[in-house]
């Protein structure tokens, strides 16, 4: 507990070095509820934010079944089990410093993309190419690493979006991770409970990547399209 507490007690101090916020005129208050529907109602965001729901669906759908699917898939003891999660937990902790590296020198909507293929082509040869130990192990190491990017890269984007209300966006944005994590585990339950094997509900799950990359390729498709000039009329 006090190993958790020192970060964030860090990032508490850190705050001290920030840059002030620039004074931003007194205006007109609006609805509380007006920039929550400003923010959704962009398409480039709106698809963000979806994006994020399934990223998060795809991740806690996996993660909340691993070790149940370890065990009576593949046998494995407790001391196996645990050093499955370290290796895939260590995994992610360096997919998570690696990203903003990454995201310098390519798009984020590319490394989303690419993240999600990888995700997608792991999960739904579950059961068909990953019958083995390590194969588990690796596809535990590509889901992390790939969900864990991808969560990373949309956040930046929507960071960079160029918001009004950039406060309701990430309140959104957190909203959106949340629904995901709820929604994960009982799409992977419930088709385990339908089926009854692990290797088809993880598969199931894998579905979701091919949406995400979809989500992410429409919206930012859409919202960089050029728009028509418009001739002024004539005085």
């Amino acid at each position: 507990m006090v190993a958790i507490a020192v970060p964030a007690l860090s990032l508490l101090a850190g705050v001290a070095l920030l840059p002030p916020s620039p004074v931003v005129p007194a205006t007109t208050r609006s609805s509380p509820f007006s920039a929550f529907g400003e923010a959704f109602g962009n398409v480039r965001i709106r698809s963000l934010l979806i994006c994020l729901a399934l990223f998060s669906a795809i991740y806690s759908g996996w993660f909340v079944y691993f070790g149940a699917y370890a065990t009576t898939v593949f046998a494995v003891s407790a001391s196996v089990l645990s050093l499955l999660f370290f290796s895939a937990g260590t995994m992610q902790l360096i997919a998570n410093n690696v990203a903003p590296a990454l995201m310098r020198r390519f798009d984020p909507v590319r490394l989303i993309v690419v993240a999600m293929f990888t995700v997608s082509c792991t999960l739904l040869t579950t059961g068909i190419l990953i019958v083995t130990v390590p194969a588990a192990l690796a596809a535990a190491a590509s889901v992390l690493m790939g969900t864990g990017l991808s969560y990373i890269a949309a956040n930046v984007l929507l960071l960079d979006s160029n918001a009004r209300q950039p406060g309701a966006v990430m309140a959104l944005a957190g909203a959106a991770g949340a629904l995901g994590g709820a929604f994960g585990p009982l799409i992977s339950g419930a088709s385990l409970a339908f089926t009854g094997s692990f290797e088809a509900a993880y598969r199931v799950v894998g579905l979701l990547a091919p949406v995400a990359m979809l989500t992410i390729w429409l919206g930012t498709r859409v919202a960089a399209a050029p728009q028509p000039e418009v001739a002024d009329s004539p005085s």
